[in-house]
């Protein structure tokens, strides 16, 4: 009886055990092949769907004709949606999965291709010394919250499948080179929403779980939540939902603030969720809701078609498209040297080495994946949890602006009229005057460009290098950031620059370009 008992007792303990274990998931190679290829021609269907309407409607509808050509999807070839993060894999597959970020970072700064937004302020920064993870931080990124990781982060995603937590493990080391807080999270939710996607066939599913893998009290997570929300109380009318979210939301952006245009993360991301939930499956559908949507709609469609091609997997989508990427399949993406082949092929091999450190095996054929639960592994962060915008100010209006020494007017023209003011020699001042908790200056900068010291109050903050290889900050929802400052104490201030002789070593010359400042309350 004894012997019954004991035995009794070892068994429940195994059992126990094994029921504290994770189940194992099963996807055969052929499957997982199939799905990543849907993923990545996902994304070159929905960039190309969706380019020519890149931010021409900004904060309304569009209610015209979509028209799609689908021979366009070779052109993805050119796409920074696909080589931007096919260049990180390419860093992985010389250092390893376990790569530091400091050399993707390395890799970004010196590509290339011409970049924007947190990518390019991520490139500036490693070219004066500041590594990730604080290349992304607010204190020295003002785009720590713009949509630039969430379109880099498909590859996270396929590499894991049905692993969301060593996704966002991914994510959270590569994004913070460029992103901080809502920016870093767009890029974690995308890359969970790959990784349910292998497994899970309703999209409002695969929604709900990748929203596990960012913190729950996150502007992002509250955004999606209210998409959610919307589709529940709209499930028959997108606009309506469209308009409510966008009604709150559309004037909240601190990188572009007083501008329809809209680069922020979490309101993209929004529209993402819109499309993927009232498309209801269907990807020509999801695509043009996500075009109607508005602001970045090359990126959005991309995304959300890029979803529902891991869902799907590449096997259904027409034979027109097919035919169409096949023809380009074994060229190379720009900037890389990856083909729509290749890339099929290192993520199939970085989710192998993947798939076995994380508790699963290869067995016939097919994964054999250790299922993780998602879950937001990292702590909250809030870009600009203190600041909202209060107004703007441009250097030609004169009640705040004060110019001393030889600055001259520059327009950049190209569809660009706005004013700036230009130096070229060293001891020319320009003087601000402003009310308000926190600063942002925005100008141009050149190959030919100078360096200015800051003066905040009286006080040296530092100096500013106006030198970069190429031309940064034609377009208003271009400008680069020159500096900014956003603990200030309440009230009002004086920010002045002092032209210096100095310039960058690679400079031609001494250029120094002011434009305007957003001030922030």
């Amino acid at each position: 009886m004894k012997k019954i008992i004991i035995a009794g007792a070892l068994l429940f303990s195994l059992s126990a055990f094994a029921g504290q274990q994770q189940p194992l998931k099963h996807i055969s190679f052929e499957t997982y092949k199939d799905k990543v290829a849907g993923g990545w021609a996902g994304k070159m269907i929905g960039v190309e769907y969706g380019a020519a309407f890149e931010f021409v409607h900004d904060n309304e509808l569009f209610e015209g004709e979509v028209p799609w050509d689908k021979a366009k999807v070779k052109e993805a070839l050119a796409n920074d949606d696909l080589y931007a993060q096919m260049s990180f894999m390419m860093v992985i597959d010389s250092l390893g999965l376990n790569c530091p970020a400091s050399a993707v970072a390395a890799s970004l700064a010196n590509a290339k291709f011409e970049l924007c937004h947190a990518n390019r302020m991520a490139r500036r920064n490693y070219w004066k010394g500041i590594m990730p993870p604080l290349s992304g931080n607010p204190k020295y990124n003002m785009h720590a919250d713009d949509i630039d990781f969430q379109i880099e982060s498909d590859f996270a995603g396929f590499i894991n499948p049905g692993m969301p937590q060593t996704a966002e493990r991914l994510c959270n080391r590569l994004g913070h080179i460029m992103n901080y807080g809502d920016g870093v999270y767009g890029g974690t939710f995308v890359a969970a929403m790959h990784t349910e996607a292998f497994f899970e066939n309703n999209v409002e599913t695969v929604i709900r779980q990748a929203l596990k893998s960012i913190p729950a009290k996150s502007q992002y997570a509250q955004c999606v939540r209210e998409i959610l929300a919307g589709y529940k109380q709209h499930p028959d009318d997108w606009r309506k939902t469209w308009k409510e979210f966008t009604d709150k939301w559309g004037e909240t952006d601190i990188c572009v603030p007083n501008h329809p245009f809209n680069e922020d993360a979490k309101f993209n991301g929004a529209y993402v969720v819109l499309a993927l939930l009232y498309g209801n499956g269907d990807m020509l559908k999801t695509m043009e809701i996500a075009v109607r949507c508005g602001q970045d709609t090359d990126c959005n469609a991309a995304t959300a078609a890029g979803v529902l091609g891991v869902m799907k997997g590449y096997g259904t989508l027409d034979a027109e498209s097919k035919k169409y990427i096949e023809e380009v399949a074994d060229k190379d993406f720009i900037y890389t040297n990856y083909t729509f082949h290749k890339a099929i092929d290192r993520c199939f091999q970085y989710a192998k080495q993947n798939v076995q450190k994380n508790g699963g095996r290869l067995a016939g054929g097919a994964f054999l994946i250790r299922e993780q639960q998602p879950v937001a592994l990292y702590p909250l962060e809030h870009s600009f949890p203190n600041i909202r915008y209060s107004y703007e100010t441009v250097v030609t209006q004169p009640k705040d602006w004060s110019f001393k020494g030889a600055w001259k007017d520059f327009v950049i023209g190209r569809g660009d009229n706005s004013v700036f003011k230009n130096s070229v020699t060293p001891g020319n001042e320009c003087t601000l005057s402003f009310t308000g908790k926190a600063i942002l200056l925005e100008g141009y900068c050149h190959n030919n460009g100078g360096m200015a010291k800051v003066y905040l109050d009286g006080k040296y903050i530092k100096t500013i290098d106006f030198y970069y290889r190429e031309e940064a900050g034609i377009y208003f929802g271009n400008r680069a950031h020159l500096y900014h400052e956003l603990n200030l104490t309440p009230g009002k201030h004086t920010l002045r620059l002092v032209t210096v002789g100095d310039n960058n070593p690679r400079s031609t010359g001494n250029n120094v370009w002011v434009e305007r400042a957003m001030i922030y309350k």
